[in-house]
């Protein structure tokens, strides 16, 4: 599951009802619900990556236990999570994002096309607020960052859209999820 929470309370409160409902393994979260630099409201017994002590706008919480996670520091700031993870022996390269809406689209991009280069041909599955609007993603219009992003991700043939989720129409934030790679039927097993 992928989910913008706005640093709000109420919402993670929300999202942890769910996830215990619904069996979630997985969750990539953007603007996380922080106190004083701690990503809060997610139970302890989930596995929580992001950089510890940070204003962190990105996070990946792990809620079962037989997947294995590897974080890859290399590839993580306050506002990119990227980790290994194992799944019944298929593993795949899991990346949450924030891209700041005030800062060039293409920082963000090179993040991206470095974890690519890093992934080698591995699955790599990309959950991101981009801060971008684009027909692409069944918005009413296209911007210039949606644009950029449109024109970065069309040179990745294999890149398949499996999940569009939600549009915040008073900040108008929307968030994609992207997977790129022959590893997408594994991946879509998860909950």
């Amino acid at each position: 599951m992928q989910i913008n929470l706005q640093h709000s309370r109420v919402a993670t409160a929300n999202l942890r009802q769910i996830t215990e409902k619904e069996s979630t393994d997985i969750l990539c979260i953007q603007d996380p619900y922080i106190i004083q630099n701690k990503v809060v409201g997610i139970p302890n017994k989930f596995r929580t990556y992001t950089i510890a002590e940070t204003q962190s706008r990105a996070a990946i919480v792990v809620t079962n236990n037989h997947i294995d996670v590897l974080l890859l520091k290399q590839h993580t700031d306050v506002d990119a999570v990227v980790a290994e993870i194992t799944v019944d022996g298929v593993k795949l390269i899991l990346v949450s994002m924030y891209f700041d809406i005030g800062r060039q689209i293409e920082v963000d991009l090179s993040k991206i096309e470095a974890v690519l280069q890093h992934a080698n041909g591995a699955g790599v599955l990309l959950a991101i607020d981009s801060n971008a609007r684009s027909a692409s993603w069944h918005d009413s219009t296209t911007n210039t960052r949606g644009r950029t992003l449109d024109k970065y991700l069309e040179q990745y043939a294999r890149l398949d859209v499996c999940l569009l989720l939600r549009r915040n129409g008073f900040f108008g934030i929307f968030i994609v999820t992207y997977i790129y790679s022959r590893f997408s039927d594994p991946i879509r097993q998860l909950r």
